[in-house]
C-alpha cells in the first residue's frame, strides 16, 4: 500500500471506532468475536469461513466512511526476520503504532492508537490498547509459506492445511503480538486494530490455496454443513467463493510487489523439492506454545497432529538470525542461498 492509502485506512479505522455515527455498530460487531470466541469459530468447522464473514462485516463499516476503503493484509512473511520493524508498526499517521510500555500496564504510548487518545470498546473494559511484542519468537517466513502451500496442495489435505494455518499462521501470531497480557492474546483480540490485517493475511493464504481447483474452492466439509455459522445468518458455504459472497460482493487479493516477484517465483519452484528447500539455513518456525494452546483451546488430538506435521517443515540447518545482515536479516534467510539452490537443479 502507498503511504497515502495507509493513512486513509488508519483514518477510517479511527473514525468508525470513535465517531458517534459508527461507534455503536463498531462495538456491537467486535463484541460478537468475544461472545463466540470459544464456540467453534476457532475450530475446523467454522474458523476460515466465519472470519471471512467477519472481515466483510468490518469492511462494510469502513465503507460507510469511504467506498474506496478495503481491509489490507499484513504479509508478515516478508519481514519474518524482523517482524516488528515493518510499516504496519509505523508511529506516524500511516501506521498502527508500536509496542506497549511496561509491565505492568503494557499500554501503547505512540501512534494513532496511543493511550489517552484511543480506547478499547466497553465490552473489552475500555482503557488502553496493550501490546507486548515477543521479539525472540520465530514467524513463518516466505519460504515457510510457499512450502506450506506446496506440502498441502492436495484438496484431500484440507484438515492438515487448516490446522497449520490456524495454529502457525494465526494463533501463534496473535500471541507474538500480544505476548503476556496484550490485547491480541485474549478474548478481546478483535478490538486491536492489527487484528483484521492479520486475519486478511490468513484469508489470503486460504484464497491462494482455493485457486488450485474446484474441489479446493468448494470442499464438502464446508459445503454440506447443516448449521449456520455462530452468531450469523449465513452458512459456511456462503463464504467459500471470494468472488461470489453475499450481496454480490467480490474480493480479490493482490500479490507481491514487482521487486519481490522474482524471489517468490524461485521459492515457489523450490517448494516442490522438499529435500532441496530444507537445506536452506533458516530458523525453525513450526512449533507449539503452551500459552497458545490455552488461549485457543487446542484439542489434544490437534496438538498431537501438529507435532507430526511440524517435523515436515524442520530445516536441516538451523540458523541464528544474527548471522544475517540487511535484506537477508529482514527476510529471515539468505537470498543468495535461495538463488544457488534454484540454479543448482539438485
Amino acid at each position: 500500500m502507498s503511504i497515502r492509502d495507509r493513512k486513509a485506512y488508519v483514518r477510517a479505522v479511527k473514525l468508525i471506532s470513535t465517531h458517534p455515527w459508527f461507534r455503536k455498530d463498531y462495538e456491537k460487531l467486535l463484541t460478537i468475536h468475544k461472545t463466540y470466541f470459544n464456540q467453534q469459530i476457532h475450530e475446523f468447522e467454522y474458523f476460515l469461513p466465519w472470519h471471512r464473514w467477519f472481515i466483510l462485516k468490518y469492511e462494510d463499516l469502513l465503507r460507510r466512511v469511504s467506498c474506496r476503503i478495503t481491509v489490507p493484509y499484513w504479509d508478515f512473511t516478508l519481514t519474518a526476520g524482523e517482524p516488528f520493524t515493518g510499516a504496519i508498526w509505523n508511529k506516524t499517521a500511516a501506521g498502527l503504532g508500536g509496542d506497549g510500555v511496561g509491565p505492568p500496564r503494557l499500554c501503547v504510548k505512540n501512534g494513532q492508537f496511543r493511550e489517552g487518545k484511543w480506547f478499547l470498546i466497553r465490552s473489552a473494559g475500555g482503557g488502553c490498547l496493550k501490546r507486548n511484542f515477543l521479539r525472540d519468537e520465530i514467524f513463518p517466513d516466505l519460504i515457510a509459506l510457499q512450502q506450506f502451500l506446496s506440502m498441502f496442495s492436495s484438496a484431500d489435505k484440507l484438515k492438515d492445511f487448516e490446522l497449520m494455518l490456524r495454529n502457525d499462521f494465526h494463533n501463534n501470531i496473535h500471541f507474538f503480538i500480544g505476548g503476556f497480557g496484550g490485547t491480541m492474546s485474549g478474548l478481546d483480540s478483535a478490538t486491536a486494530p492489527e487484528f483484521f490485517l492479520l486475519h486478511a493475511m490468513v484469508d489470503k493464504i486460504w484464497a491462494d490455496w482455493q485457486k488450485k481447483s474446484a474441489k479446493h474452492l468448494y470442499p464438502t466439509e464446508f459445503l454440506y454443513q447443516n448449521g449456520k455459522m455462530p452468531g450469523t445468518e449465513y452458512y459456511s458455504r456462503d463464504f467459500l467463493n471470494l468472488s461470489q459472497q453475499p450481496r454480490c460482493t467480490a474480493v480479490k487479493y493482490t500479490g507481491p510487489d514487482k521487486k519481490m516477484k522474482p524471489l517468490v517465483a524461485m521459492i515457489q519452484k523450490l517448494s516442490a523439492r522438499p529435500s532441496v528447500i530444507n537445506r536452506i539455513p533458516r530458523r525453525n518456525w513450526a512449533h507449539l506454545r503452551k500459552e497458545v494452546i490455552d488461549i485457543f483451546k487446542l484439542k489434544a488430538v490437534e496438538q498431537q497432529r501438529l507435532k507430526v506435521l511440524h517435523l515436515l517443515f524442520r530445516p536441516r540447518v538451523a540458523l541464528k538470525n544474527n548471522a544475517l545482515q540487511g535484506v537477508d536479516r529482514k527476510l529471515g534467510f539468505s537470498v543468495k542461498k535461495v538463488q544457488e539452490m534454484a540454479g543448482s537443479g539438485k
